[in-house]
């Protein structure tokens, strides 16, 4: 009985929606905003974002990601916290262009489920690999993203 029981909370499934921003972008170049979902698993999880920067060097910036990544849940018997790394794939979509630029990213990040509420605030960083600049400059080649780092807020359901 103690093995079922056991094996029945080791297959714990969490979906998470979440509203993120970039705060020193924000002091920086202006409002950015982003939606996530995530499907979480014991282990593991899989995650689709989309990203809205307006005007970012003076032309739209959107992209849309996807990412795998490998988590664990700890904090008692609730699992209260989250720390998590990931791999993102996915494309920039710039006003200038129909067909996206490629990006690659590799985050990690950490998150508090608020007790007794389905609610939960986080932050991850990372670095991206970008080829978006070209919207501006053509001769520029892609190039890291270092300086990311992200807050969010959303809801467990």
């Amino acid at each position: 009985m103690f093995l079922m029981a056991y094996l029945a909370k080791s297959q714990d499934v969490k979906n998470t929606l979440a509203l993120f921003t970039d705060p020193h972008a924000t002091k920086v170049d202006g409002f950015n905003i982003g939606l996530e979902f995530q499907y979480q698993r014991t282990y593991s999880f899989n995650k689709i974002h989309v990203f809205h920067f307006p005007k970012l060097n003076n032309i739209d910036y959107t992209e849309l990601t996807f990412s795998h990544g490998f988590n664990k849940h700890f904090g008692g018997i609730y699992n209260d916290y989250r720390a998590f790394a990931e791999i993102q794939v996915g494309g920039i979509w710039r006003e200038t262009n129909s067909m996206p630029y490629t990006k690659i990213g590799f985050y990690a990040g950490f998150e508090w489920y608020i007790p007794n509420t389905n609610l939960f605030v986080g932050f991850n960083a990372g670095a991206d690999y970008a080829t978006d600049c070209k919207a501006w400059d053509s001769q520029m080649d892609a190039f890291w993203r270092s300086k990311n780092l992200y807050i969010k807020a959303g809801f467990q359901f």
